[in-house]
């Protein structure tokens, strides 16, 4: 508005004759040159200030990324310590399970002390079958059998490697007062469902040393560990598990349980 009113102004100068022409448009031509100056330094104000907004909310987003950064190291940091502690209780329970694994061992031994005074292992010297004292003489051999037990090893190994099962290798002597119940127990309804859906079972009859039967026992450290015994054996990977059968029908139920699931386990 001021530079139409100033070109008005010359206009009437010129009229006048007051301004020579030529220095009317000079000034004209000067007006609008500032005109178009100001409308280029208004442009440059608003990109001014539209650059200043754009450097602020990076400002702004940096400082937000910069705190998102501490709070996550913080979590790290967090995370860490709780991780520490988790090794800690897990190195104190492992102490606890090493001790109980003691306690175990040392129970299973003063057990098989015990057991070993009234179930000893098979004579030292060989005696055929017929020079066995009567009172020695097994009575599972005459009992009715609901399991079907098998007795040689090798077919026991391969039809518990058909049928994808472990097999149960029972173990007993003709010195020993406690196979006689043990045997009634297999023979129970419980366990004998057991032993017969879930493993391959195998009697062996340790009457002798030197017999084949007693050099299987041998390998497994049946003799060690006193009859009556029983091996579960893995015959994919020929691992097994040696104890002692409960004489009490509950507890060998719950016995074959974990000792298999510890087996499989172990797989």
């Amino acid at each position: 508005m001021k530079t139409i009113s100033l070109l008005l102004c010359v206009a009437i100068l010129v009229f006048a004759g007051c301004v020579p022409a030529e220095t009317a448009n000079r000034l004209a031509a000067l007006e609008t040159e500032l005109a178009s100056v100001k409308a280029d330094n208004a442009d440059l104000v608003a990109q001014l200030d539209a650059a200043d907004a754009e450097v602020s909310a990076k400002a702004t987003a940096a400082k937000s990324t910069a705190l998102d950064k501490q709070t996550v190291e913080s979590q790290l940091r967090t995370a860490q310590q709780e991780t520490v502690n988790a090794q800690k209780q897990v190195g104190e329970l492992n102490q606890k399970l090493e001790e109980a694994q003691k306690e175990a061992r040392d129970a299973k031994k003063a057990a098989l002390a015990e057991a070993h005074k009234t179930c000893p292992p098979p004579e030292t010297t060989a005696k055929a079958d017929e020079s066995d004292p009567p009172q020695k003489a097994p009575a599972v051999e005459s009992k009715p059998r609901v399991v079907a037990w098998m007795y040689d090893m090798e077919p026991a190994d391969m039809a518990a490697r058909d049928l994808h099962r472990l097999q149960l290798i029972a173990f007993s002597t003709n010195s020993c007062p406690h196979c006689d119940i043990v045997f009634d127990l297999y023979e129970s309804p419980k366990v004998a469902m057991q032993i017969c859906t879930e493993f391959v079972p195998q009697w062996v009859m340790v009457r002798h040393r030197g017999t084949e039967q007693f050099e299987l026992a041998e390998r497994f450290g049946v003799n060690e560990f006193q009859y009556p015994a029983i091996v579960l054996r893995d015959p994919s990977s020929g691992t097994y598990r040696l104890f002692r059968p409960s004489e009490d029908e509950a507890t060998l139920v719950r016995q074959l349980e974990s000792e298999r699931a510890a087996l499989l386990l172990a797989r």
